[in-house]
């Protein structure tokens, strides 16, 4: 199973994503201080970026996953591992500052992730 994890929590996932397409791209990490302040790191060029999609994911993985996003590593602030489903574990974090979603039926959701290699 593919699972997020990270030394305030962890989500595992019921069903797999589809399998990603590594892709190029250039990226502004921006996050807080601790002041709440904002901050911005310089642009990476060329990072591995790691499309995750799920379609059909329940809501309460949905509602693990926001949690997970904004709780427990503060959007794309703190590095966690990601194990995909045939046991890889990598360090990544979340590439964009929101997670895309919409419902698609009653209760399952279109989820569109991207991940941050390293």
């Amino acid at each position: 199973m593919s699972r997020f994890d990270h030394a305030g929590g962890s989500v595992i996932f019921s069903r797999e994503p589809r399998r990603p397409v590594p892709s190029l791209g250039l990226l502004q990490i921006q996050t807080e201080t601790a002041s709440g302040m904002p901050f911005c790191s310089d642009p990476v060029a060329t990072e591995d970026l790691l499309p995750l999609q799920w379609r059909g994911m329940s809501t309460a993985d949905l509602e693990s996953l926001q949690d997970f996003f904004f709780q427990v590593v503060r959007g794309m602030a703190e590095p966690f591992s990601y194990t995909n489903d045939a046991g890889l574990v990598e360090t990544v974090r979340f590439a964009k500052p929101q997670i895309d979603h919409e419902e698609i039926a009653a209760g399952r959701h279109l989820v569109t992730i991207q991940l941050l290699r390293g």
